[in-house]
């Protein structure tokens, strides 16, 4: 999957500001670009961009050397390629973790422009 570049569609649900309470939907999905990543060709932005609205104009997936249905996977699609490529589960031990992080601390930087706390 080296040809592929990816980003992950997490939902995030702010009920407080003050003290900071955040929901997460525990299964975020995949998107993938319509085409395959060539860093030589960096005006393709069907290699690039991952927007559903950009990708179904594409009639470039004949060439790509992976096929995703949709451009998009599941979690659970995600967690089995990663123990495939890697020997376990990353989700589950490294990237879940890494990813909350992420989101908290994203939130708390913009925490205080809120006024009284409240969104």
């Amino acid at each position: 999957m080296k040809a592929r570049k990816f980003d992950l569609r997490q939902w995030v649900l702010v009920t407080n500001w003050n003290p900071l309470e955040i929901w997460m939907y525990a299964e975020p999905y995949v998107r993938f670009p319509a085409s395959d990543y060539d860093m030589n060709d960096i005006s393709n932005r069907y290699g690039h961009l991952s927007n559903h609205s950009v990708a179904k104009n594409s009639n470039q997936t004949s060439s790509n050397k992976h096929t995703i249905d949709g451009n998009m996977w599941c979690l659970q699609e995600f967690q089995d390629w990663l123990i495939e490529e890697y020997g376990y589960d990353a989700w589950e031990s490294e990237l879940y973790e890494k990813c909350k992080n992420i989101v908290i601390h994203s939130l708390e930087s913009v925490q205080d422009m809120f006024d009284g706390g409240k969104g």
